[in-house]
């Protein structure tokens, strides 16, 4: 089973365990006082999720790439440790890196790092 789709496609599983974390979202109006109160004026919270993918085929990491990356937004659907099942949320990506390495034998294989982040 796979963790995380994008878009409706399912895409290769990430590394476990992945990220994923809960982010408030303040004002500008946010901020400590004279006094070194907290006043906090939340205006949302948002989830990211950081992912990882290691010692992948080329294939893996294309179709990865090439499903998440094409659109700003996307559709993820993923299993959500507040809600405790699978939600699907419009998030965007940050930047994406890869890393390539060659086995003794010849073969090629990518890692890949990217966050997905709440709209």
């Amino acid at each position: 089973m796979n963790p995380i789709t994008v878009n409706g496609t399912a895409i290769p599983s990430p590394d476990m365990p992945f990220k994923w974390s809960l982010n408030d979202i303040s004002s500008e109006d946010s901020g400590r006082d004279l006094n070194g109160l907290m006043d906090k004026d939340e205006v949302a919270k948002k989830v990211t999720l950081d992912c990882t993918w290691s010692h992948r085929t080329a294939s893996e990491i294309s179709l990865l790439l090439n499903t998440v990356k094409p659109d700003t937004f996307v559709e993820v659907s993923y299993p959500d440790p507040m809600a405790g099942e699978y939600v699907t949320k419009t998030f965007y990506t940050g930047d994406v890196s890869c890393e390539m390495d060659v086995s003794d034998n010849g073969g090629m294989f990518w890692s890949s790092k990217l966050t997905f982040i709440e709209r």
